[in-house]
């Protein structure tokens, strides 16, 4: 960790980079200090300046975006986006990332699940950008809209020739679901492999997780601990098959 904050906040290398990518460095970690506080309180030459360090971010755009997570995560939707209206971007990936948090605000986190034609509009510009460039708020606005980027020819992007053939050999429905989701595999390359899903908030949060086996052509599991919402789940096969997508929950 010492090296890497020698690097972050004093090394020539990130002295030099572009802004964008010194804010993801800078966010990548103070996360990893806010995940464990302690680590800023060792006894170690360094502690002060990791203090520091952490202590200036926390009241910058990198902070403040993270409280308007934690609020989301809460539920506190009003005082989220009372935040969220407040800051004032520091870099084109942070006014990314408040407009597509004003948008999920004002329809997703209010069970909305159409845009109007200008917010449709406003994610489709921010999902047609490079994530390098853009920022996180790239992935949250390709989610949002169900934007497939090998199909747009975003710069930077590698296609994905097998995409088409995921599609068709596995399928999770319903969506929305309200209790329970079923995973059907189609093909014989799908017997008795490992496979382990995963259910993350519109934040990144990871909320759920489990691990089967696709004994059978289907399988159906339970989604009764997930409150209504919008989530991605991913789902990753020992046979080399991922798969992504928006689960929607919706129950009565």
């Amino acid at each position: 960790m010492t090296l890497m904050f020698e690097n972050i906040v004093e090394g020539e290398q990130y002295i030099d980079l572009q802004n964008e990518y010194r804010a993801y460095d800078a966010d990548f970690l103070y996360k990893m200090l806010a995940d464990d506080t302690t680590m800023m309180w060792l006894g170690g030459t360094n502690d002060a300046d990791y203090r520091y360090f952490f202590d200036s971010i926390k009241e910058a755009n990198i902070g403040e975006f993270m409280q308007v997570y934690d609020l989301i995560e809460e539920g506190s939707y009003e005082e989220a986006t009372a935040l969220n209206n407040s800051i004032v971007p520091e870099q084109d990936v942070f006014l990314n990332l408040k407009t597509v948090l004003g948008i999920y605000l004002a329809t997703w986190c209010n069970e909305k699940y159409t845009f109007s034609t200008s917010e449709y509009e406003t994610l489709f510009a921010i999902a047609n950008q490079t994530p390098y460039e853009g920022g996180d708020a790239v992935y949250t606005a390709r989610i949002m809209i169900g934007f497939e980027p090998d199909e747009h020819g975003v710069a930077y992007r590698l296609h994905k020739y097998d995409k088409v053939e995921e599609k068709e050999e596995l399928i999770l429905y319903p969506n929305p679901a309200s209790n329970e989701v079923t995973i059907e595999f189609t093909n014989d390359a799908f017997e008795n492999v490992n496979a382990l899903l995963q259910v993350y908030s519109i934040t990144g949060k990871l909320i759920y997780q489990t691990s089967f086996n696709t004994n059978n052509s289907f399988k159906v599991l339970s989604v009764d601990m997930l409150k209504n919402g919008v989530y991605i789940y991913h789902i990753s096969l020992s046979n080399g098959i991922d798969k992504s997508g928006k689960l929607v929950i919706l129950k009565e």
